[in-house]
């Protein structure tokens, strides 16, 4: 009797915690996107298509979802000889809608822009379940913990988490690294590091909770000893692997690097490289090279990744690490998506609001709106991160 009543109450929170706030902010996400797409006047030309005249499905496809779908239909510029600048985009999310797009005789873009909204939400729903139980380990809450997934499907960019972009896959690949960690179960956790990386490059920076995780469960020399540690290097394998496969197929070991340079201005270097590039020239609110947007999305990242050393030391770490690639590739393009898979940000924000109402709320409409409004862009063609 009394595991049936515990079992019900799970359900019960679970519903009320995890599927309600995700139901009600995807359906306000796409009145929102709708209402933009009829409302907000778009930018149009021939690089901005229009996958579908239903507003339901193209709403999802803009800026890199067109890269994504192009691969998982028609595979990598690289594999026929081209070089093209799709080759910095990880495999596994595109491989990932390219599965099921085998078993259709003629799929389109439209299919595959239909397959990465699933999938994408789908890997949303179950990060939210992680990320509830990783917060259960470090002790939060039940307020504090309905706080961060709240704080999560209002964040600014929740836009990315729903379209067919690659965070919620690894948003979920990551909970799940560090969550089977802390449960010590290490092939788990090394596998879904590995996944991680192979579908971003900043994957690598896994290695930060992995690490310290491992360090912490230390002991005397054994086989498990080994897994762990072998898991918790999992993250640095896929980037390399990824980088040779290139450089094989195009003949050309540095391939990879040199695409990257050339298609999106990234490239390895000093890591102030990207602020005297950001200040040497003007600067835009919004903007493709130099976007305030990007500087004060960094500046307060960088403040919750502080903040997060408090936690525990690997999420300072983490925090801070998925920073380090656009900063030493010398650009601050795209920092609000780097750091919107940055999980131990929402917790922080959660800490900081928990038992304060007015704070609360205050955190809760402005986030809700600055979302609303980079959605009214990102549907309208505008550029965001």
């Amino acid at each position: 009797m009394a595991t049936e009543q515990t079992t019900t109450g799970l359900r019960e929170r679970a519903q009320a915690d995890i599927f309600i706030p995700f139901v009600v902010t995807r359906i306000a996400l796409v009145v929102i996107a709708v209402a933009a797409m009829a409302w907000v006047p778009s930018i149009e030309g021939k690089q901005f298509t229009h996958i579908s005249p239903n507003p339901l499905i193209d709403l999802w496809h803009r800026w890199d979802a067109g890269f994504y779908t192009k691969i998982a239909l028609y595979g990598y510029g690289w594999q026929a000889g081209l070089r093209d600048g799709d080759a910095t985009f990880m495999p596994l999310y595109p491989l990932l809608i390219g599965l099921p797009l085998k078993l259709l005789s003629n799929p389109t873009r439209v299919e595959a822009a239909i397959i990465g909204v699933l999938l994408s939400n789908a890997c949303l729903l179950g990060s939210l379940f992680y990320f509830d139980a990783l917060l259960t380990l470090d002790g939060a809450t039940i307020r504090r913990r309905r706080l961060a997934i709240w704080l999560l499907l209002v964040a600014p960019t929740t836009i990315f988490f729903s379209g067919v972009y690659t965070e919620s896959l690894f948003f979920l690949l990551s909970l799940m690294s560090i969550y089977y960690a802390r449960q010590r179960r290490w092939v788990i956790a090394g596998l879904a590091a590995f996944l991680a990386a192979a579908t971003r490059v900043v994957g690598w920076a896994l290695i930060c909770l992995l690490l310290w995780e491992a360090w912490q469960q230390r002991e005397r020399f054994s086989l498990r000893s080994l897994v762990r540690g072998a898991a918790a290097l999992a993250p640095l394998a896929p980037l390399p692997m990824y980088v040779g496969l290139v450089g094989l197929m195009l003949g050309a070991p540095k391939a990879f690097f040199e695409i990257t340079r050339a298609v999106w201005a990234q490239g390895v270097g000093v890591p102030w490289r990207a602020f005297t590039e950001f200040f040497n020239g003007p600067i835009d609110f919004f903007g493709w090279d130099r976007s305030l947007v990007d500087l004060l999305f960094l500046l307060v990242f960088v403040l919750l990744a502080i903040a997060a050393f408090r936690s525990r030391i690997n999420y300072g770490l983490y925090g801070l690490a998925i920073l380090a690639f656009p900063v030493w590739s010398g650009t601050l393009m795209s920092i609000p998506r780097y750091g919107a898979v940055g999980f131990p940000y929402y917790d922080v924000l959660a800490k900081w609001v928990e038992g304060h109402r007015w704070r609360t709320w205050a955190l809760l409409v402005s986030s809700a709106l600055i979302a609303a409004y980079f959605t009214a862009r990102f549907v309208t063609w505008h550029w965001v991160a």
